[in-house]
């Protein structure tokens, strides 16, 4: 038992082989056979001015020929690496018969060993180890004066055996202790592709359940959303609600958790049922926003929280350093507000905060949206800001068309997160979310 647990922890040790991805594989095989192939090119010149004969030399390398081309269209990972293991072996045992036996030759082998070691499968290194015990203890053996050059070697064939066998085991142990070690850090790398995977999976699937995927039917006013994610595997932060009140006011809220990943979706599930809670219990924008202020433990986030009061035509709202909504009266042009201003979330809980107040007669319309829409590295925000307002002025004043229309006009550039929400008073009516069908349709 305890020769077996010996023999286990040993093996612990050792790499598995064969774990090199196809496309890195093929990649190593590439530079190796061509390796194989100079060798099957430079073999026969070193030949010539060693003053060997022509045909001798092209001889010596006909082997090399044969295994080179069999390396390179053969089928099989194994079978192409352990041709190319032989053929450059064999290379090695032609420049010490070209050499003379001399000792520089010899450590052609030693470079062979980690070179061959890079296919990372036990076969062709083990192939490669047995060749050269084989050429020098063998070989070495019977015929040593084809295998050394100096005396004391053909005297005592396997003491330089031996000699040169320390050298391979050297060379053997550290290409195998790289190999263990790129096949760890592989191993490592998988997992945590793995645990990453999962996480943007749960993130996504929190990210989404975060956002209505149908708007609620409203007694005093129609709203339309649209949501587009950016063109990464990073899931973003950026979230909307929409709320009708027992006593028939509309709650519409919308933010912006900076960062990406679970930690964004988990700040914005935070924010959203904190702001959710705190709307039923009927507070008004700025105690609401004050609240959020004061809780909020994320790194940074932006916010907006409008509620419009249909029996007062108003519509009173905080901004805790979001862009500014763009509101349209009828038959008058848009225009941003600006009345309340605050700093972001996640700077202090004592910040200054201030509520806004404006008429919201029926048929007023209020466009809602994270800065993903507006922002581009090539214009200005104030410009961009500017060209949003002018447009709403040119939309028609439904919600879903406005929706459509901004989105056609600032289409995505993919490098952030785009929410966008229009409510205008009036009519009753709610809308289906989608966006796939809400891209789909802006496109």
């Amino acid at each position: 038992m305890q020769t077996s647990a010996s023999a286990q922890a040993v093996t612990s040790l050792l790499p598995k082989g064969q774990t090199l991805p196809p496309s890195v594989f093929e990649i190593r095989h590439r530079w190796i056979t061509r390796l194989l192939w100079m060798h099957v090119v430079g073999l026969p010149i070193f030949g010539i001015a060693r003053d060997y004969q022509v045909l001798h030399a092209l001889l010596e390398a006909l082997p090399l020929l044969v295994l080179a081309l069999a390396a390179t269209f053969a089928r099989g990972r194994r079978l192409r690496a352990s041709l190319t293991a032989i053929g450059l072996l064999t290379s090695s045992a032609i420049l010490v018969h070209l050499w003379d036996g001399a000792i520089e030759a010899h450590f052609h082998f030693f470079l062979m060993i980690p070179v061959l070691a890079l296919y990372e499968d036990w076969l062709p290194f083990l192939l490669s180890v047995a060749y050269v015990a084989v050429h020098h203890g063998a070989a070495g053996a019977i015929q040593p004066e084809a295998v050394y050059n100096h005396t004391s070697a053909q005297e005592h064939p396997w003491r330089w055996a031996a000699i040169h066998g320390i050298f391979v085991a050297g060379a053997s142990a550290i290409a195998i202790a790289s190999w263990r070690f790129n096949e760890q850090m592989r191993a490592q790398a998988g997992r945590e592709m793995g645990k990453r995977a999962e996480a943007e999976a749960v993130a996504a699937a929190l990210s989404r359940s975060l956002r209505p995927d149908v708007l609620p039917p409203l007694a005093h006013g129609t709203v339309a959303a649209r949501y587009l994610p950016a063109g990464t595997r990073d899931i973003g932060g950026d979230w909307y609600d929409v709320l009708e009140l027992p006593d028939g006011r509309v709650v519409l809220t919308l933010g912006d958790v900076a960062g990406h990943g679970v930690l964004a979706a988990s700040e914005m599930a935070g924010l959203r049922h904190s702001v959710r809670t705190y709307a039923r219990e009927g507070l008004s924008p700025l105690e609401v926003t004050e609240r959020v202020h004061r809780f909020f433990r994320g790194e940074f986030a932006t916010f907006l929280y409008l509620v419009y009061e249909p029996e007062g035509d108003e519509l009173r709202f905080a901004n805790a350093g979001h862009v500014p909504p763009v509101l349209a009266p009828p038959g008058e042009e848009p225009r941003l507000l600006t009345e309340s201003r605050s700093y972001p979330l996640g700077l202090g809980e004592h910040a200054a905060i201030e509520e806004g107040v404006v008429d919201f007669q029926p048929g007023s319309l209020v466009v809602i949206y994270t800065d993903g829409l507006v922002e581009r590295r090539d214009a200005a925000l104030g410009q961009q800001l500017e060209r949003l307002r002018a447009l709403v002025g040119d939309c028609e004043r439904d919600a879903e068309a406005v929706c459509d229309c901004v989105i056609s006009a600032f289409p995505p550039e993919g490098a952030d997160d785009v929410a966008l929400l229009a409510f205008r008073a009036g009519g009753g009516g709610g809308g289906e979310l989608s966006a796939e069908d809400s891209y789909a349709r802006a496109l």
